[in-house]
């Protein structure tokens, strides 16, 4: 039987914005506390979060991508170019999750028909934008040949673009984190999570320098 319950406005309005095409509002809150229901019971969907890729490999990547000509992430470009979606989910897949899939297996789990990687893909494209690290792209004329909508095409803005100049993904052997860009150590410092935006840090695991 259902149940009625109270929410703040902040918090109905994050979950709102969360919100996939279509999905129901119950529907969003089991997505992101991660839990799923089967056979009547409610479950977490995974119990063991050193499987999953970082969140901060999602978020840092995709704005990575958004300063850098084809997803090559080893020099900065001078000018930032406007990218499609699927654009920087395939970069990423390339250039990302190929050489982590095996490290972090729960990213290939099926979730409601997608694999997860694409899902986390998604709902931090959503959040770099909340949050005005990236922008939809104003300029509708550059891809209208291409019939790719405005609303499909990202740049990065001056927050983002900062928050790049100064920090650096950093992927060892058993951590992913941040690092401080001009930092030239073999293995750099990473920066403490309290230092960095709750959005650019890495959930639960991967922000460690043992």
């Amino acid at each position: 039987m259902a149940k009625l319950i109270r929410l703040p406005d902040e918090l109905y309005d994050y979950i709102r914005n969360m919100s996939h095409d279509g999905e129901s509002m119950g529907g969003t809150i089991k997505r992101l506390i991660d839990v799923e229901q089967s056979k009547g019971r409610i479950e977490r969907k995974y119990s063991h979060r050193e499987k999953l890729i970082p969140r901060v490999v999602y978020n840092f990547s995709i704005l990575e991508g958004l300063v850098n000509a084809n997803g090559k992430w080893d020099a900065l470009r001078g000018e930032p170019e406007a990218k499609t979606s699927s654009t920087l989910m395939d970069e990423f897949r390339l250039n990302r999750y190929i050489t982590l899939r095996e490290r972090y297996p729960s990213d290939e789990t099926i979730v409601s028909g997608r694999a997860r990687w694409q899902v986390r893909f998604a709902t931090a494209l959503r959040q770099l934008k909340k949050e005005r690290y990236i922008k939809q792209d104003e300029n509708s004329e550059a891809y209208r040949e291409l019939r790719v909508s405005r609303r499909d095409a990202y740049s990065i803005t001056d927050l983002g673009k900062s928050f790049v100049d100064h920090y650096k993904l950093f992927i060892g052997y058993r951590h992913c984190y941040l690092a401080r860009r001009d930092d030239q150590a073999r293995i750099p410092e990473p920066i403490p999570e309290e230092e960095l935006p709750r959005e650019l840090r890495s959930r639960s695991h991967g922000q460690k320098a043992t």
